[in-house]
């Protein structure tokens, strides 16, 4: 299990919390009350640094699914956790398929990158060769 600790830090407690204080008052606005009839969570009642602290801590989350936790061995990485075929490293035939292995966050759902990996990987297990280009002048 992957544990960011998120709050651990005073400066994101801080941030979190005056981005809350924030958001309050750029809904407060003369434009955003067309739009906004309520605010719902956190709720109006919280109104001191540690309920809203509080608040925070208890119903903030990420977006983003964690990936890039794993290195991919390239030209004799010897800290690498994975090789160039998925294996894990010290692990006797044990491949790593899932997000910790791609280098870097994308800007959508990583579901599809994923499900391409874990056919790539199963091509690489029962040895099946590289997909040939589909158009001249691409390559595999």
């Amino acid at each position: 299990m992957i544990e960011p600790n998120y709050f651990d830090h005073e400066d994101d407690r801080r941030d979190l919390i005056a981005g809350v204080r924030d958001m309050r008052e750029a809904v407060s606005q003369p434009a955003s009350r067309a739009v906004v009839c309520k605010a719902i969570l956190p709720g109006p009642s919280l109104q001191t640094e540690t309920e809203r602290a509080s608040a925070v801590r208890s119903l903030s989350t990420t977006g983003y699914h964690p990936v890039g936790t794993c290195v991919i061995d390239v030209d004799g990485d010897f800290e690498a956790v994975l090789d160039s075929r998925l294996f894990v490293s010290g692990v006797d035939r044990l491949r790593a398929v899932d997000g910790s292995s791609l280098p870097d966050q994308v800007s959508g759902n990583v579901n599809a990158l994923i499900v391409m990996m874990t056919e790539k990987a199963a091509d690489m297990r029962w040895g099946h060769p590289p997909l040939l280009p589909d158009h001249p002048g691409e390559t595999a």
